[in-house]
């Protein structure tokens, strides 16, 4: 049985001032980390959501490219949104 994953990664992150997604723990931005993650537990497909804004600040830090994962690109107004764009 194949068991895929979804990252919400279309967060604002108003409150702290730069998109949570892009956060970089240890090294390594928080989508980056949850992906690998995902990947490691043999989910498949892995799909992220994430805002077009997020292109220009990800492709600077190479983050997103280069992910084994289907990116969907979309502004949603929620995380019920982004959930069914990313299922869709």
């Amino acid at each position: 049985m194949r068991v895929g994953a979804l990252v919400l990664a279309a967060g604002t992150g108003e409150r702290m001032g730069s998109p949570k997604a892009l956060l970089v723990v240890h090294d390594t931005a928080l989508v980056e980390n949850h992906v690998a993650r995902f990947e490691a537990l043999g989910c498949e497909p892995i799909v992220v959501v994430k805002r077009p804004e997020l292109a220009a600040a990800a492709s600077a830090r190479r983050v997103i490219t280069g992910m084994p994962a289907i990116v969907v690109t979309a502004t949603t107004r929620s995380q019920a949104e982004s959930l069914h764009t990313g299922i869709a």
